[in-house]
């Protein structure tokens, strides 16, 4: 028994090193399990805090592309207007904290945002590949939690061609479809409500309306919804110079703003800008620095600008800066490249050929047909729609702009007058702002102390005069300022039936048009106001070739408005 003793006193003599060898060896590895634990705690933290970091820098430079675009938009969209070209230096003047010659925008230091705090920083200014915008290269900085990220961006900011050309008919004001006669074969759109008659038109395309603090409207489509016709009785049906079906064909991919078969109305949309035509001589500075040229045959009628004599051949006559294009009968067409601008009104009719934009200092005045020479043709279906859209860029497309307003037909016959002028004037139009610079060509009937205003009475007198013979006497909106003889000896003896043309203004679209076959628009009608007068049928066909994100989009040189900021490039350092 002793023995057993003995041996139980020699193990319990063993236990207690041994227990504390265990012990030991437990807190050494209890002590890095507790910082492993603490580590595997907080590394998510930090990589959380890491990706949170980044997503603020991210939100941090898409506000300030828009607060810089905010600041620079109340100088570009101010009256009066500087000239297009001009606007961007704003962007020249700049710092590392602030951008911009008037208004400036002065960027974030150290504020906070979300559970970050940031800072902004405008590195380099440089102009855009155009020639007219800028590229700004910005730097935003954001830290949060002791974990810091840096992003850098390349923002283009310039002016684009204005997306009021995605449309076969664009209204800044009240749109009107009233009869089964109209057929429109592309998007309308109105700044304003949009109505549709009880004898409903054809529509292959999307309506969209707006609502316009200006004249009051809520963006609202009234009257029985238009009909459309399906894809497959698009491919059977449209003309020749409809767009695009999408798929051009069947089982083909989808075409970019091709008709899809699909319409829906859009009401309660946000105001498209129409832009205003601003200082003429912007437009002279893009004619004479693009080498825009019109000619007829052997004979170059304009380089550039035209600033000549009027029809009259009075000096500083009335009819000073005015121009008669005439390709109609045996004349040579008239041949146009680049933008052009004609500081007075002018008077257009017949076949032409090429590509570019007249600038009008005041009215452009339609006298008759005027016809492509070599017009694009879209297939439907189309097997092949990458070589007829790449076909179709070098096909003639023309585009009238006029500060003043366009005007279709024979202004000087009574039957124009009386069925024309009813709608010239209030309740019909309603008053609206106009650019500064459209007080020197009649249309500031009054101020507000901050914008001019146009009563929209187009059948009155506007202040200018038109010539008489050699002498001159008062003009309304609507005349031109050649001698009312002269004019009448230029009109179409029959109402105008076609018109290839894009026709755009800073007022008014007006007219008593269309013969026994009624009138067909190959192209886009654009204005503030509308007023036409048809006989029989209005043919409307969009011209895909103006479209903003068209296959076959090309550049005529016409009207822009200011683009959403883009990104160029984007790093981080």
């Amino acid at each position: 028994m002793t023995e057993r003793s003995s041996l139980a006193s020699d193990k319990c003599g063993q236990t207690l090193p041994m227990v504390l060898i265990i012990m030991g060896t437990g807190m050494l590895l209890t002590v890095p399990l507790v910082y492993m634990s603490k580590t595997a705690t907080s590394m998510p933290q930090r990589w959380q805090a890491y990706d949170q970091c980044f997503l603020d820098a991210l939100s941090c430079m898409e506000k300030t592309k828009s607060d810089i675009q905010s600041n620079f938009r109340s100088v570009y969209n101010a009256s009066p207007l500087p000239k297009t070209r001009l606007k961007f230096v704003w962007f020249d003047t700049y710092t590392t904290n602030s951008i911009g010659a008037s208004n400036p925008y002065s960027a974030p230091q150290g504020q906070s945002y979300s559970n970050s705090v940031f800072w902004v920083a405008i590195k380099n200014v440089r102009t855009s590949p155009s020639g007219t915008g800028r590229d700004v290269l910005l730097g935003v900085r954001c830290q949060q939690n002791g974990v810091i990220r840096e992003i850098e961006e390349v923002v283009r900011f310039e002016p684009v061609r204005s997306r009021v050309f995605d449309y076969a008919y664009f209204i800044n004001n009240f749109g009107w479809f009233w009869g089964n006669s109209i057929d429109a074969q592309g998007d309308i759109r109105a700044n304003g409500n949009f109505s549709f008659g009880s004898y409903t038109p054809l529509v292959n395309g999307n309506p969209y309306a707006s609502p316009n603090p200006d004249n009051g409207a809520l963006g609202t489509i009234v009257g029985q919804a238009p009909t459309r016709w399906s894809l497959l009785n698009y491919y059977q049906n449209a003309p020749a110079r409809a767009r695009p079906g999408s798929p051009p064909a069947t089982n083909a991919p989808s075409w970019p703003m091709g008709y899809d078969g699909n319409m829906t109305l859009y009401t309660n949309q946000p105001l498209l800008e129409m832009p205003f035509i601003g200082h003429i001589s912007d437009y002279e500075w893009l004619a004479t620095n693009n080498n825009g040229w019109i000619k007829q045959g052997t004979n170059t009628i304009v380089t550039g600008v035209y600033s000549g004599l009027g029809p009259s051949r009075v000096t500083n006559g009335a009819d000073m800066g005015c121009l008669i294009l005439d390709g109609s009968g045996t004349n040579p067409p008239i041949e146009i490249k680049g933008p052009v601008v004609v500081r007075g009104d002018v008077i257009i009719k017949g076949t032409f050929t090429g590509q570019g934009t007249i600038y009008a200092g005041r009215n452009i005045h339609i006298a008759g047909d005027i016809i492509a020479s070599n017009a694009p043709a879209w297939p439907h279906p189309d097997t092949n729609a990458t070589a007829t859209a790449t076909n179709s860029m070098s096909r003639d497309l023309l585009g009238l702009c006029a500060k003043g307003s366009t005007l279709m037909g024979n202004y000087t016959d009574p039957t124009w007058v009386a069925k024309v002028t009813p709608y010239l004037v209030p309740t019909f139009t309603k008053p609206y702002r106009i650019d500064a610079t459209d007080t020197n060509i009649g249309y500031g009937t009054s101020y507000d102390g901050t914008n001019w205003w146009f009563n929209g009475r187009y059948a009155d007198v506007d202040g200018g005069y038109r010539m008489n013979g050699t002498n001159q006497i008062q003009r309304r909106y609507y005349q031109s300022s050649i001698d009312t003889n002269v004019f009448r000896s230029l009109v179409q003896s029959t109402r105008i039936s076609r018109i290839d043309a894009v026709l755009y203004n800073n007022h008014l679209v007006s007219g008593y048009v269309g013969t026994a076959a009624g009138i067909t628009f190959n192209g886009s009608v654009v204005s503030r106001d509308e007023a036409i007068v048809y006989n029989n049928h209005v043919y409307l066909n969009w011209d895909i070739r103006l479209g903003s994100h068209a296959a076959e989009g090309i550049n005529i040189w016409l009207p822009v408005s200011l683009a959403s900021p883009s990104t160029i490039r984007f790093r981080e350092p």
